[in-house]
């Protein structure tokens, strides 16, 4: 649930889903026309994971590693900067290689080992897929 939860959330913005992401390009509007159209499916589907909630049993949690976050407070400002970034550039206010640049740049100096486990395949398939539509565009 709370991966559906997490996805039905996300649908409200422009950069929760790579196909919003998308679909916020091509339609050529500003930021809260995009969410005035995704409020009501947003709203519908928090109201559906509301309802299933209601009829699941409750769980205990136990969270591990509470000291996580003070220990890497250096790490998580600069990704915390890096994320607001790379939101400004999907707003079109920072140039994408700007955002780009930093993000690698903050993995590099934080996480190198990271970098080797990312599942470039994926990111090739995504890229392929933005530019199978960009030339379908044009055609």
């Amino acid at each position: 649930l709370q991966t559906i939860g997490a996805n039905c959330g996300s649908m409200l913005t422009p950069i929760g889903n790579p196909q919003n992401l998308f679909l916020f390009s091509q339609m050529q509007i500003n930021l809260f026309s995009f969410i005035k159209i995704m409020a009501p499916y947003t709203i519908l589907s928090f109201i559906l994971l509301c309802l299933c909630i209601i009829f699941i049993k409750e769980d205990t949690v136990v969270i591990k590693n509470q000291n996580y976050l003070s220990q890497k407070k250096l790490p998580t400002i600069f990704y915390l900067f890096s994320f607001i970034i790379t939101l400004l550039s999907v707003l079109n206010i920072v140039p994408s290689w700007i955002a780009l640049s930093i993000a690698i740049v903050s993995s590099m100096i934080f996480n190198p080992k990271e970098i080797l486990k990312v599942d470039y395949m994926l990111l090739l398939t995504f890229i392929a897929f933005f530019i199978l539509f960009f030339v379908l565009e044009l055609v």
